[in-house]
């Protein structure tokens, strides 16, 4: 029987209801909707068009990134992209 594979956003919501936002309450994961934010910044469930990752910053949030969408000095905007855990692992020999 093959595993289905599920969405990033479908992996969010379980993480969810699972207590992932309660595990880090004091750093502030809020869900509006089916939106997730941190601190402000929307984490996305995959790479919205016209961003890119940002190099510069580490997360501060575990399995995402820093994504923008143009230089933060001519009001570009930053946000998080939630990363999937992978579920292949690598034997080393």
């Amino acid at each position: 029987m093959a595993k289905k594979e599920i969405t990033a956003i479908e992996e969010m919501e379980k993480r969810y209801a699972d207590g992932w936002w309660n595990c880090i309450a004091k750093v502030k994961v809020e869900r509006a909707g089916n939106d997730f934010f941190y601190m402000g910044w929307k984490i996305y469930p995959e790479m919205p068009e016209g961003y890119f990752e940002d190099k510069n910053t580490g997360s501060p949030l575990s399995r995402t990134i820093f994504i923008i969408n143009g230089s933060p000095l001519r009001g570009g905007k930053r946000a998080l992209l939630y990363t999937q855990q992978s579920n292949t692992t690598e034997k080393t020999k």
